[in-house]
């Protein structure tokens, strides 16, 4: 039975690595793949000529001629289905059951190193909005800061305008604004 794969899945195959099949896409409604992906687990057609599903596949009755299929879903850890890690060629063949948990386990690798893959590249995101974010807060302070510094000096630089009590509050003012001033700056 024909599937409508117009939600399931990708808009077509796309081999990241595709030695020998001569092949670098495929559209979705003939894609191999799409089946292992919408069942989300592994599928292995060993023999396409005795496989229904793909009687009047394109790939399977012209090029690239395909006959054996395995491939291993590669799904997120939020359950979207990305494609398949998988092995194709033009001759039937059969997994034995090692094969077949090697594959899945590559599968499982292969998704592992993406995920990371994803997590490292928002921590980058997240490090350079938290470095404009810093950057943003301290030139923000250190303009206020080094205007309320230039008005305190000018103060008391200006003489004995201020009595002794006023001048050490300025003073005392002065330095704390020089504190903030070199932790903003650190």
């Amino acid at each position: 039975p024909k599937r409508d794969w117009s939600s399931d899945v990708c808009s077509s195959d796309l081999f990241k690595s595709e030695v020998g099949l001569g092949a670098s896409q495929t559209p979705r409604e003939q894609a191999f793949c799409a089946h292992a992906i919408v069942d989300n687990h592994t599928l292995v057609v060993n023999d396409a000529t005795r496989d229904g599903r793909f009687h009047d596949n394109p790939l399977f009755v012209g090029n690239p001629n395909i006959r054996f299929y395995a491939g291993a879903p590669l799904v997120t850890e939020d359950g979207h289905g990305l494609g398949t890690l998988c092995v194709i060629d033009r001759v039937p063949r059969t997994l034995t059951a090692g094969q077949q948990q090697a594959l899945e386990a590559l599968s499982r690798q292969l998704m592992a190193h993406l995920e990371l893959r994803r997590a490292m590249i928002q921590l980058r995101q997240a490090d350079e909005i938290k470095k404009k974010f810093v950057a943003n807060v301290s030139h923000e302070l250190r303009t206020p800061l080094t205007s309320i510094r230039g008005a305190l000096a000018l103060v008391l630089d200006g003489g004995d305008t201020a009595g002794e009590e006023a001048r050490e509050l300025l003073a005392a003012a002065h330095r704390s604004a020089n504190r903030l001033l070199a932790l903003v700056n650190d």
